[in-house]
């Protein structure tokens, strides 16, 4: 036990002395430093941000331009000050959130050519329609998004399906690949090969690649199995192939959330408590300083809200809420609640309508 214990105490001297607590100390106050102007530049950023995507107009639209140029020149400032501690021997702790803090920035004009694309995809998504034969022209949400949901005539699907990608996809398409070029030239400034290293390496993980693919062949057999009950159940509907690929436009959604206009059904109070589940983590780290208050990573994020989502379709969470007057028991039911078990009481109908 001493000498286990007299280990330990070396292992700290030796890792002690392999910090720099002068170039420490002086790390954690340009830290701080950032941390105080950030958190007012960023928020003005983030109000110019909500103001642009709740009201689309050219007015906000130029705010955000301004804006995004203003926090890019504030980036760029502290990322300069930050290059003299790159090489300095940190705790490892700091060396983190420096290296979450501060990134290099594009210089002027590729920085305005970056916000301006972004710009263009933006509105181009959120304004775009399709115009139906027949009928009005409608927006993704909440028009397009009823039809691909709870339409069942496949000649519509299609009609709704391609249209939205010819009126968006293929008009975002050249801006999308000169953003990919201004990011991958971003990434290389910040010492990456590209923008796909530089956005992988957001989750800190060796190997995350082969650990992706491993996953997703532990994962392929159910999903083969889930996959064929699928298309077996659309082929009720649908003349579709027994054993081929399923028609992404019979899945029943278009992948769209700009601006989300909730409707009362099942589906919009699962994604109402996975929103929820996002504000309680933005909660949970509000206390930490400015680099640290996101998520540990993007998809960390989305298992938090995935969860408060799936405990909200539980028997025994509805019952207790009122959406559910007697709870499911017995095989079957000791799960997710199914859509067609809410639908299937008065009670609930009453309260959601």
């Amino acid at each position: 036990m001493l000498f286990v214990v007299a280990v330990a105490v070396v292992a700290v001297v030796v890792s002690c002395g392999e910090v720099d607590w002068g170039a420490e100390e002086e790390a954690v106050k340009l830290l701080n430093d950032y941390h105080k102007e950030a958190a007012q530049v960023l928020h003005n950023y983030i109000k110019v941000s909500w103001d642009y995507n709740t009201n689309i107009t050219d007015y906000n639209n130029e705010r955000q331009k301004e804006a995004s140029s203003r926090t890019r020149r504030f980036n760029d400032k502290w990322s300069k000050r930050s290059r003299d501690f790159v090489d300095l021997d940190l705790t490892s702790d700091t060396r983190r959130m420096m290296r979450k803090a501060f990134q290099m920035e594009l210089n002027e004009e590729d920085g305005k050519n970056l916000s301006q694309i972004l710009s263009n995809m933006s509105t181009i998504y959120s304004t775009a329609q399709v115009c139906l034969q027949g009928q009005q022209c409608m927006e993704l949400d909440p028009e397009l998004t009823n039809i691909m949901a709870n339409s069942r005539n496949y000649s519509q699907l299609v009609e709704v399906w391609e249209g939205w990608r010819k009126n968006v996809s293929r008009k975002i398409k050249p801006y999308y690949l000169q953003y990919l070029e201004l990011m991958n030239e971003k990434a290389k400034l910040n010492d990456f090969s590209d923008a796909g290293q530089m956005w992988r390496n957001e989750y800190e993980t060796e190997g995350f690649e082969e650990a992706m693919e491993e996953l997703y062949r532990e994962i392929r057999p159910l999903y083969n199995l889930v996959h064929a009950y699928v298309r077996k159940r659309l082929r009720e509907h649908y003349q579709i192939d027994p054993r081929g690929a399923l028609p992404a436009c019979v899945l029943g959604d278009i992948w769209g959330r700009i601006k989300m206009c909730t409707q009362v059904t099942m589906d919009d109070l699962q994604v109402a408590h996975h929103e929820l589940g996002h504000v309680q983590y933005f909660m949970q780290y509000a206390h930490l300083p400015l680099t640290y208050r996101d998520g540990a990573n993007g998809g960390f994020h989305e298992a938090i809200g995935e969860l408060v989502g799936a405990v909200m379709e539980t028997p025994q969470h509805l019952n207790k809420v009122g959406l559910l007057p007697h709870p499911p028991s017995g095989p079957g039911h000791e799960g997710p609640l199914h859509t067609c078990d809410l639908h299937g009481s008065e009670e609930a109908g009453r309260v959601l309508a």
